[in-house]
């Protein structure tokens, strides 16, 4: 809910980030399961829409589908896409020697 954005968004802007907006899904972490594959499409399109200057989005959360949503929404706008889940993938190749770009997962995995 809002409580849960505002948190989220100061702590991006602890981190030096200038947020645009935010927006949940509306279901708490035991009902991730069913938030729809498509969602985070949805709501990445919905926010760059509402936010055209962003030059970046979010996905914070590593508990629901967003990796398929990475790729078309930076293709489609032209703006990097991080996840929480991709991050952590990249970190734990890193970590174990890997530096191998892997190509369909975002500019994260493509490019570092």
């Amino acid at each position: 809910g809002a409580r849960e954005d505002a948190r989220l968004i100061a702590d991006a802007e602890r981190y030096g980030c200038d947020v645009r907006g935010a927006m949940g899904w509306g279901k708490t972490i035991t009902e991730f399961g069913r938030i729809p594959a498509t969602a985070a499409l949805e709501m990445g399109r919905t926010l760059l829409r509402t936010h055209p200057d962003a030059d970046s989005i979010f996905f914070p959360s590593p508990h629901w589908p967003v990796i398929e949503a990475i790729a078309p929404l930076e293709q489609e706008f032209g703006v990097t896409v991080m996840a929480a889940a991709q991050a952590c993938i990249w970190d734990a190749l890193r970590l174990a020697g890997v530096d191998d770009r892997i190509d369909g997962y975002g500019r994260l995995l493509r490019e570092f």
